[in-house]
C-alpha cells in the first residue's frame, strides 16, 4: 500500500510518501493498492485506525471501494481531519485482508 498525492490513470503514484500535511479544516491524499494478484471482489473495504503513542489502535473510519474481479490495483482518496499515525487496511467483501499501510498526518495551522 502507497500513500501519494495522486495516483495516474496506469496505476503509477506522484509524489508518494507516508508523511502529509493538511491544514485544520481537513485535506486529502490517495491510498494506491498494487496487488501481486487479482482483487478477486466487487468490493473492497478500507479501515482505518489512528494509532496512539503506546501503538494501541482504534477505529477512525470505514470507506469502500468498488472494484471489478480482475483488477490488479486500486486507488482510493481519503480525507483526514485530525493529525497522528494511521494504520490502513484494505480488505475483499468477504473479508480476506488485502494490504495495509501506514501513514502519519499532521495538521497544521
Amino acid at each position: 500500500m502507497t500513500f501519494c498525492e495522486k495516483v495516474t490513470q496506469d496505476g503509477k503514484p506522484e509524489n508518494p510518501s507516508h508523511i502529509f500535511r493538511i491544514v485544520k479544516s481537513g485535506g486529502s491524499f490517495q491510498l494506491l493498492a498494487i496487488l501481486d494478484k487479482s482483487v478477486n471482489t466487487k468490493l473492497v473495504k478500507i479501515d482505518i485506525f489512528k494509532v496512539d503513542e503506546n501503538g494501541k489502535e482504534t477505529w477512525d473510519a470505514s470507506v469502500d471501494v468498488d472494484v471489478e474481479n480482475d483488477w490488479v490495483w486500486f486507488s482510493k482518496q481519503l480525507i483526514f481531519y485530525k493529525g497522528g499515525d494511521y494504520t490502513v487496511y484494505a480488505y475483499t467483501a468477504e473479508d480476506k485482508l488485502l494490504c495495509t499501510g501506514m501513514v502519519k498526518v499532521i495538521v497544521e495551522y
